[in-house]
């Protein structure tokens, strides 16, 4: 179990981020990644114009995505702009 004062020192300590990117992959080879990944919580897999990024997000990073969806869903909420928070959902 981690305590609150254990957590702040675990934010603090060296959190590296790692990027890497492949280039001129096809959809196919997209996809036979994706199977092979499965329901891999380690890596975040983006694809874009035959280019594949494997990011394997930080505690820095996924504290600062909370933040800031929580500021886009309190906005979104006070203008009153339907909003549908999809996470990382893969669309095909």
């Amino acid at each position: 179990m981690v305590l609150f004062s254990d957590l702040s020192e675990l934010l603090q300590a060296e959190d590296p981020e790692e990027r890497f990117s492949l280039s001129r992959v096809s959809w196919e080879g997209y996809e036979a990644l994706l199977n092979q990944l499965r329901d891999s919580l380690q890596y975040r897999v983006s694809y874009l114009d035959g280019v594949i990024e494997l990011l394997s997000p930080s505690c820095r990073h996924e504290r600062n995505k909370t933040m800031i969806g929580s500021l886009l869903e309190c906005y979104f909420q006070e203008k009153e702009i339907p909003y549908y928070p999809l996470g990382s959902t893969t669309f095909r």
